[in-house]
């Protein structure tokens, strides 16, 4: 668990994927969402203890800045969805 958790979530939140088009920022925060709406409590204490909760915050803090308005929506709900596990 603790390997796929942990592989899983940095692939998703890799700096190189902001350097894609403004539709894959949108899917892969969109995809954050759904991954922590489905897996965040079971997996919340696997993200702390493997230190990928930095990581996580700064790629929705990332994607909170993205211009493309598409991008920007699904960001606010990918932080309001990382908020109700961690508060900020």
């Amino acid at each position: 668990m603790l390997s796929c958790v942990s592989f899983k979530l940095w692939k998703l939140s890799s700096w190189k994927v902001w350097n894609l088009s403004p539709q894959a920022h949108s899917s892969v925060i969109e995809h954050v969402k759904v991954y922590l709406d489905l897996h965040g409590s079971c997996a919340k204490a696997v993200v702390e203890a493997v230190g990928l909760l930095d990581m996580l915050e700064k790629c929705i803090k990332k994607a909170l800045t993205d211009a493309n308005t598409g991008g920007h929506q699904n960001a606010c709900a990918t932080f309001w969805s990382f908020e109700a596990l961690w508060k900020v």
